[in-house]
């Protein structure tokens, strides 16, 4: 069964938000009026960040040599995403986006030339919408516990090692994104850019 998360709950990241944008405070020397003004924008940024979420499990019907084949019909050629799966009963697709409003914004930062507010706007959504896939994790881990069930460790993106791009499709189609508001280009890029999926298993 689809489910869906609106406005999940997560908290700021502001460790990763900050290693995201290059800062080291152990390296990197800022004013207390620059520290300031980046906890600011941080805060601004999350309230409107809003991540919304969709997480569908499916059996493993089959596996091979290098693939799986899901049980809703999907083939997944790639030894890492076999490797992931080899000890599970399931397979759970995941994706989740950033608000439209923090998009905009940082549209508008950048024609005000603000770089500074869209760079750490940028940060803070990225973070935020990757920080909604651990919630998401967390939560069926604790939903399938009594089942004597444990998400998988990691979890794989498509685009990373021999686990194509072009597998976007299957997140797109089965979690369908459109529904909220995502769309997929020809590359298999997602719009808004601040849209991240992934895949895990359960154990």
């Amino acid at each position: 069964m689809l489910k869906n998360f609106e406005n999940i709950p997560v908290e700021l990241p502001v460790d990763e938000v900050l290693k995201r944008m290059g800062y080291n405070r152990h390296l990197t020397g800022i004013s207390q009026e620059q520290a300031n003004k980046i906890t600011y924008y941080m805060n601004e940024g999350y309230k409107i960040c809003m991540p919304a979420g969709r997480l569908e499990r499916t059996g493993i019907a089959e596996r091979g040599d290098g693939y799986v084949r899901l049980e809703n019909g999907y083939l997944i050629e790639s030894g890492s995403v076999c490797k992931l799966l080899a000890d599970s009963r399931e397979c759970v697709l995941l994706g989740a986006r950033a608000d439209f409003g923090i998009l905009q914004a940082i549209d508008e930062f950048i024609a005000d030339k603000n770089g500074v507010a869209a760079l750490i706007y940028d940060a803070v959504a990225s973070e935020v919408v990757d920080a909604a896939l651990t919630w998401m994790t967390r939560r069926l881990g604790q939903e399938v516990s009594r089942l004597g069930l444990r998400p998988t460790k990691m979890r794989y993106s498509a685009g990373y090692g021999d686990f194509p791009l072009e597998n976007q499709r299957i997140f797109y189609e089965v979690l369908k994104l459109a529904e909220l508001g995502v769309t997929l280009s020809e590359n298999f890029i997602f719009s808004p850019e601040k849209t991240v999926t992934a895949l895990l298993g359960l154990e």
